[in-house]
Parts: structure tokens; C-alpha cells; sequence
């Protein structure tokens, strides 16, 4: 046992045995020792202890007393952690990060009225967000080769930095102003979607895609898509053995060749 210091980077899923939320440890004490680590972990919970972390706020800083296993070879996480009871939150999400849950809950409120299904793909599909989604329908995706549609991915991107970077053309700026634009846009996309690993992922690889349709050039994309793998393969070396990661590799390198 040991008290640990957090950040819910992304909201809790509900899974048929327990409820799995994405973290970043700040610090852990144990036996009279403090360490700080800024590391992943994975938080697990069931039943009462469940529903206390369903409840808890992305980006909110809270304190705990967990038990520590180890996690899965494949993971990226340094620790699971498995929390007697979230003790209290002890600082409040920043601003920015409490409008983009906002959004969430506002695109899932817009869609709550249509038919169950339908309620729970159209998050899934927009923002990754699969809090909806039952065993029987993630089922079906699988059978059907369509998981890869309840993921975001960097098409999602790629699609919404087009949009932004034709308005602010259609509205005269160029330049300086563009770029900003874009960071902006990458910035409210990691936001709204949340700081998962297949987020990030998303990001980098989206806008890969989106320089290499604008370079025009095949010499040129292929030496950013081959920094953008080497970058992220040396921040998350876990990526090597994701077959996700291989495929959006594998699809912008089509982007710039064809």
C-alpha cells in the first residue's frame, strides 16, 4: 500500500470487470519515502470504488492510497494501481482543460435522445469517446474488422485541420496566421479527445498527413513521416509492437507516395 499523487488525463471507461482510467503519476510515498515520478500508470476499481472513479474530473489532481501491481508486458504504464477509495481531489482541472470536458458532455447530451445505438457510436466516432458502448456492439466491430472506427485517428484530424485551415483562408489571413490556426485547432483536438496514448498517436500521424498532402512533394513527406516515426518511437517505444501504430504508418506512407 501507498498514497500516490495523480492526474486523470482522460475520462474513466467502464469495462465488464472494472472501471480503467488513463493517469500520470505526480508522486508516490511508501514506507516513509516520497519519490516523484512523472510516469503513466493505469487505475483500476469496481463496484463502490467504481463509481467514486467514474466520477473523477480529467485533467483534477487527486490523492489515494492504491495498492501497485505490475502492469501488462504491452503497456505502456509503469504501474496499475488499484485504489482503496479516491481520497479528494486537491487541484481543480486548469480552465481549458474543464471547457473541452464540457464540449464531451454537450455532444453527448445532443445525441441522447436519438436511438441507444446511435447515442453511443456518434461520440465513439467523433471524439473516441466509447463510455457508451456496450459488449455487444465493440463485439460486432471486432467480428467486422471496424474497430479501428470507434478509435480516433489521425483521418480525424487531418478532416477538422481542413476545415480550420479553410476558414481562416476564406477569411483572408495567410502566413503566420495559418499556422497558428492549425496549432490551435491540434491543441483543442487533443484537448476535446483526451491525452490517450491513441490520441497522441493521432496527432502526430494526423498532421504527418496533412504535410504531406500540402508539401506536394514525395522526397520531402517521406523524410517527416520518418521523423515523425523515429520521434514517437523514442518517446513511446511501446508504439513498435502496436499493429494500430504499423497501419497509420502504413497509410501515410501511401498519402505520400500515391
Amino acid at each position: 500500500m501507498g498514497t500516490v499523487r495523480i492526474r486523470i488525463l482522460a475520462e474513466p471507461q467502464q469495462t465488464a470487470e472494472a472501471v480503467v482510467a488513463r493517469a500520470r503519476l505526480v508522486w508516490v510515498e511508501a514506507r516513509g519515502r516520497r519519490v516523484e515520478a512523472a510516469v503513466p500508470v493505469v487505475v483500476l476499481a469496481s463496484g463502490r470504488n467504481g463509481t467514486a472513479l467514474v466520477e473523477s474530473v480529467p485533467g483534477a489532481e487527486y490523492l489515494a492510497r492504491v495498492r501497485m501491481g505490475e502492469p501488462r508486458p504491452d503497456d505502456s504504464a509503469v504501474a496499475v494501481l488499484s485504489p482503496p477509495e479516491l481520497l479528494h481531489m486537491v487541484r481543480s482541472p486548469h480552465l481549458f482543460v474543464a471547457g473541452a470536458t464540457a464540449m464531451r458532455h454537450v455532444l453527448r447530451d445532443a445525441v441522447a435522445q436519438s436511438p441507444p445505438r446511435q447515442a453511443a457510436l456518434v461520440p465513439s466516432l467523433v471524439v473516441g469517446d466509447t463510455s457508451g458502448v456496450d459488449d455487444e456492439m465493440r463485439d460486432q466491430f471486432q467480428v467486422t474488422g471496424l474497430t479501428h472506427l470507434m478509435a480516433v485517428s489521425g483521418a480525424n484530424l487531418t478532416l477538422m485541420l481542413g476545415v480550420v485551415l479553410a476558414a481562416v483562408r476564406a477569411v483572408g489571413l495567410r502566413g503566420w496566421w495559418v499556422r497558428a490556426a492549425a496549432v490551435g485547432g491540434v491543441a483543442a483536438f487533443v484537448l476535446v479527445c483526451g491525452q490517450e496514448p491513441s490520441v497522441l498517436r493521432a496527432t502526430a500521424m494526423g498532421l504527418v498527413a496533412l504535410a504531406a498532402v500540402g508539401v506536394g512533394t514525395g522526397g520531402r513527406s517521406m523524410r517527416a513521416l520518418s521523423v515523425a516515426i523515429l520521434a514517437l518511437t523514442w518517446l513511446d517505444p511501446w508504439l513498435a509492437r502496436s499493429a494500430g501504430f504499423a497501419l497509420s504508418v502504413t497509410a501515410c506512407a501511401g498519402i505520400v507516395l500515391l
